[in-house]
């Protein structure tokens, strides 16, 4: 899975985070306004209490979007993409 958020201004992202965060599947997390800026990234990351262990372990990723919301998320935010045989799938809004 894929989640796409805001760091800023977003409580439709907070709980959607909290949700995905709520079952044991592994996800990439995408901040879609960081800039490219790590700070950003860890910053929030700390703020939304994601849990260290999990980063550790590779089952939850923090990363800077690249153009991929743009390209398949609709528009949508926040949004979970699953990604299948055939490309990336919208799983949730």
């Amino acid at each position: 899975l894929a989640l796409f958020v805001r760091a800023k201004d977003c409580t439709q992202c907070d709980a959607r985070l909290a949700a995905v965060l709520a079952e044991p599947r592994p996800v990439d997390i995408y901040l879609v306004d960081s800039r490219g800026d790590d700070a950003v990234l860890r910053q929030w990351a700390g703020a939304h209490r994601i849990p260290p262990e999990r980063v550790r372990q590779h089952s939850v990723t923090l990363n800077h979007d690249g153009g991929l919301w743009m390209r398949v998320g609709n528009g949508l935010m926040p949004v979970v993409l699953q990604q299948e045989s055939d490309g990336w799938h919208i799983a949730a809004y």
